[in-house]
């Protein structure tokens, strides 16, 4: 499971709705406290911020971690110009009956 936003423990008990025994808001904080615990000699933190609870690189990692990002980007812009060099021939190539384009950008 993932989530594209921190998760607050009310968000995490709605996970266990359908459960016959759904575990105990005592439980979730006591395993919150087991994982940042457990992270404390990784690269990864849990931290708790206003709306509840995420994973995020530590502090020490950031040059890293930013340099990913950036690669990520570059590599992004680079197959976005070499696909629209290719749609471009492609276009004005008499043997090519159909070109269909998707929209990946949602």
């Amino acid at each position: 499971m993932a989530s594209s936003e921190p998760l607050s423990i009310e968000k995490m008990l709605d996970l266990f709705v359908e459960e016959k025994e759904p575990p105990a808001r005592d439980a979730i904080k006591d395993a919150l406290g087991l994982i940042e615990t457990e992270c404390e000699a990784r690269g990864v933190e849990l931290k708790k911020v206003s709306s509840g609870y995420r994973f995020q690189a530590r502090k020490d990692f950031a040059p890293w971690v930013s340099r990913l990002w950036e690669f990520r980007t570059l590599g992004i812009a680079f197959v976005g110009r070499k696909a629209g060099t290719l749609f471009a021939s492609l276009a004005g190539n008499p043997g090519v009956d159909c070109i269909q384009t998707t929209d990946y950008a949602r």
